[in-house]
């Protein structure tokens, strides 16, 4: 077993005893930053620090927890650069305000509408940064990676079509163990 699917197995073992919601789950954000260090892209993205921008509607539940998640493991590295959260508000220049920003990854939480979501995809392929969430089905719509749980276990889910268009490249150790979705 590789080392990144020992832990993910470890990882698995907190998931089984914890009993907050997937969306809200710290460990399942730990699986998601993990698994962004496989994107074979991110070098070239990212400088001293990897910064993923959690992008949602102000005053949206999912989105803030989202970003809590993500910002409890500011201590984690991802290929030995450090960890950067930020929170922006959709709006006609997103695209423009993630560049500013300097973003590696665009956070997208769950229940967006499909407007919604389509602006960030919009950004995300115009600047060649793949969106990545904690729901499987933001993958299916058309986000390039992201965990969700199936029978209390993390699952990693990567959209190959979507990955290649925002500019990611996963490793072939990733897409080993992960469910591909189109």
């Amino acid at each position: 077993m590789t080392g990144f699917a020992t832990r993910c197995a470890l990882l698995a073992l907190v998931l089984l005893s914890t009993p907050r919601s997937a969306a809200a789950s710290p460990e399942l954000a730990a699986v998601l930053v993990k698994a962004l260090g496989y994107d074979q892209n991110l070098l070239q993205r990212s400088e001293d620090s990897v910064i993923i921008a959690v992008v949602g509607p102000a005053a949206h539940g999912p989105t803030d927890e989202m970003h809590a998640s993500l910002s409890g493991l500011k201590s984690m590295s991802i290929r030995k650069r450090r960890l950067r959260i930020e929170r922006v508000q959709i709006d006609e220049n997103l695209a423009r305000r993630l560049e500013e920003i300097g973003v590696d990854f665009i956070g997208v939480p769950e229940q967006l509408s499909q407007q919604r979501f389509g602006e960030i995809l919009k950004a995300s392929k115009e600047l060649k940064v793949p969106c990545v969430t904690l729901s499987a089905e933001n993958v299916r719509r058309g986000g390039s990676m992201g965990v969700g749980v199936v029978r209390r276990r993390p699952r990693i889910y990567v959209n190959l079509n979507a990955a290649k268009q925002q500019g990611a490249n996963y490793s072939s150790d990733l897409l080993q163990l992960a469910t591909r979705v189109n």
